[in-house]
């Protein structure tokens, strides 16, 4: 029989506001690009400049909003000039847009939030190029309207209502090694027990999202793990349990801008046996095709947001 979990939620209404620059670009004498054996003369002005082959972009990072603003942009009073071909340099012509563009996404440095404002500098107007000589940027965000949403989550019994589970802290983040006398000294009889049917859950010490309707998950997820010597069926004095665990200092939530969990200190595994195969960790496979896309460049403003525990 399943239950019914009805949440009420409630969002308040926020104060829309805006931010307008006027921005110049000041074009000066084309820089030399050293990429390999090319070496590509391109035009270029001084500041928020970026190269990533073929393009160049004006970019530039804004200190507006919060984390979870939805920020929309506007670009008005574009001044523009027709740009000979000669002037294009070593510029891939191919690669030059059609039209001005803009974009706008959110994106975190030092645990600060900004807008990252990417525009075309040079782009192709029928059959003339021109570049842009200055614009002026507005961006808005939205006050939220107060609205009451009721969300009905259907949620059986929890994976811990059955069977005999075994809890554990892990007060650093790593890869940490369960052997039999540890096993033992929580209370696990191993007797009998086939090494093959270990399970671990857990969250980890990731704090929880700050809006309830961001349900993570309703009962902890299992972990994947190693257990050697399980081939035999048996878990004996020289087998171990290889799992990585996550302590509550380790991974960055923007919300609390910071890595440290707010509400615990604690960061707790729960281990079980019986029943079906436990996860494990697959062998890796070392890929054998052809690559499809290679790059020449990184561009770390792009990527540096892939992995967050890295950021500063």
């Amino acid at each position: 029989m399943k239950s019914i979990i009805c949440l009420v939620l409630l969002c308040f209404t926020g104060v829309a506001y805006a931010q307008s620059q006027t921005i110049t670009l000041d074009w000066d004498e084309p820089v030399h690009h050293i990429i390999g054996s090319m070496d590509l003369k391109i035009p270029h002005f001084k500041d928020d400049f970026v190269f990533e082959k073929p393009h160049i972009y004006f970019r530039r990072n804004i200190a507006f909003g919060r984390e979870n603003d939805d920020v929309s942009l506007s670009i008005t009073n574009l001044r523009t000039e027709i740009l000979p071909v000669s002037a294009l340099y070593d510029l891939d012509r191919t690669a030059i847009p059609l039209a001005f563009t803009s974009s706008l996404k959110s994106a975190l440095s030092r645990k600060q939030s900004f807008q990252q404002l990417t525009v075309s500098p040079i782009y192709k107007d029928g059959s003339t190029y021109r570049r842009v000589l200055s614009f002026t940027a507005t961006l808005t965000t939205a006050g939220i309207q107060k609205t009451t949403v009721a969300k009905m989550a259907p949620f059986g019994n929890s994976l811990l209502a059955s069977g005999s589970w075994f809890r554990f802290k892990v007060d650093k983040t790593g890869v940490h090694r369960l052997n039999r006398s540890f096993l033992q000294s929580l209370g696990m009889d191993l007797n009998g027990l086939d090494p093959s049917t270990i399970k671990i859950y857990g969250h980890g010490g990731k704090s929880l999202p700050l809006i309830n309707s961001q349900t993570i998950a309703y009962d902890p997820p299992e972990v994947a793990i190693t257990v050697t010597g399980e081939g035999d069926g048996r878990f004996d004095n020289n087998d171990v349990i290889l799992f990585y665990g996550v302590a509550t200092d380790t991974d960055f939530v923007r919300e609390n801008e910071s890595f440290i969990n707010p509400y615990t200190d604690d960061s707790y595994y729960y281990i079980t046996s019986g029943g079906q195969t436990g996860k494990r960790i697959l062998p890796q496979v070392q890929p054998s095709a052809t690559p499809s896309i290679s790059y020449d460049y990184y561009d770390a403003l792009q990527h540096y947001e892939v992995d967050e525990t890295n950021i500063g």
